[in-house]
């Protein structure tokens, strides 16, 4: 007597378990850069509103601010508080500065550092906006330049001395 079965053999049911393993091996990453691609482009997207609310209060006041709550009335993005380190806003620190050089006038920078992986023992990735009269480092883009990642590693193009380059290695 033969016996029908209406159920999987344990060779189906591997075969199964081996494509949903594949599937997910293959997702899983992508996924994750695709979380921290969005995570970069928010902080990207924070310092330039804070480099408008800069052009802005330069606009009304003829100067640029050199602390953040000063900018508060000019579009500085909403939700920040005072830390010990600069100005955080949700997982995000940032900090503004005022240069005045001789030849070139005014000018001022803009630092955003977030802890772009998510992982606890993530030093953070640092991007700098440069304003009018900042002598842009090459490499930057769109007045954006990345000065710092997550492992430590400092951009070839930032100067030594300027104060964005010593900034950077704060952690939030």
């Amino acid at each position: 007597m033969t016996r029908s079965g209406t159920g999987y053999t344990l060779i189906e049911l591997l075969i199964v378990v081996a494509i949903i393993a594949i599937v997910a091996a293959v997702a899983i990453p992508s996924y994750e850069a695709y979380g921290r691609k969005g995570r970069q482009e928010n902080l990207k997207a924070q310092i330039l509103e804070i480099a408008a609310a800069q052009e802005r209060h330069f606009t009304v006041r003829g100067r640029y601010a050199a602390d953040m709550p000063d900018l508060a009335p000019f579009g500085l993005p909403a939700g920040g508080q005072q830390a010990d380190t600069g100005w955080q806003i949700g997982d995000y620190l940032f900090l503004t500065g005022v240069v005045i050089r001789q030849e070139s006038g005014q000018g001022f920078w803009v630092i955003g550092k977030g802890n772009i992986d998510g992982a606890d023992e993530s030093l953070g990735e640092c991007w700098g906006y440069f304003g009018r009269g900042i002598k842009r480092p090459q490499g930057a883009h769109d007045d954006l330049a990345w000065l710092y990642d997550d492992a430590g590693n400092q951009s070839k193009e930032v100067v030594t001395g300027f104060p964005p380059s010593e900034v950077c290695t704060l952690t939030p």
